[in-house]
């Protein structure tokens, strides 16, 4: 813990690169950005990765409605059915 606490008050500028293989590099930045305000992060394209978030939610959102249509298309409608014995018990 003392060489994080070390590390973020000396550290400036963290310059990023050829880091495509970290999974969730823009979170890991924007934490590390929160956490020591005056340090500034170069190579991590923001705009870019909410771009593609974007194209991601919109084509699950069209995905999700082609599936509600199939199933609206695959759904049937039941009438419930009326049963004479049951109606003659319910009277007595």
């Amino acid at each position: 813990m003392l060489g994080h606490s070390f590390l973020s008050r000396k550290l400036k500028t963290l310059v990023v690169e050829d880091m495509e293989h970290v999974k969730y590099l823009e979170i890991v930045c924007a934490l590390l950005e929160d956490a020591n305000p005056q340090l500034r992060i170069v190579g991590v394209d923001y705009a870019k990765k909410i771009e593609q978030i974007r194209k991601e939610e919109l084509e699950l959102e069209q995905k999700l409605k082609l599936e509600q249509e199939q199933l609206e298309a695959n759904t049937v409608e039941v009438e419930p059915r009326y049963d004479e014995s049951q109606n003659n018990v319910n009277k007595n």
